[in-house]
């Protein structure tokens, strides 16, 4: 899924460099899997993640949801 849309990019803005499983305890865990990613913006190393249905047709096309909060301080 990933490894095909990184080919996509025009240059390295956006750029996966470093994707990770994530392991959490949570009822859930069996129905959802959360990855830990960095991708590259402006020449730096941005760390987000990716939860996805554990379990879904690789055809299917899903809706996402993007959440950018911008530096530590307060977020509204």
């Amino acid at each position: 899924m990933l490894e095909q849309d990184i080919g996509k990019l025009k240059d390295d803005q956006g750029k996966i460099v470093d994707f990770q499983p994530m392991v959490v305890a949570s009822p859930y865990r069996d129905k959802v899997e959360i990855f830990r990613l960095k991708y590259l913006s402006d020449n730096l190393k941005i760390v987000g993640f990716l939860l996805r249905p554990a379990q879904v047709e690789e055809s299917r096309k899903l809706p996402a949801v993007v959440y950018n909060r911008p530096g530590i301080g307060d977020s509204q």
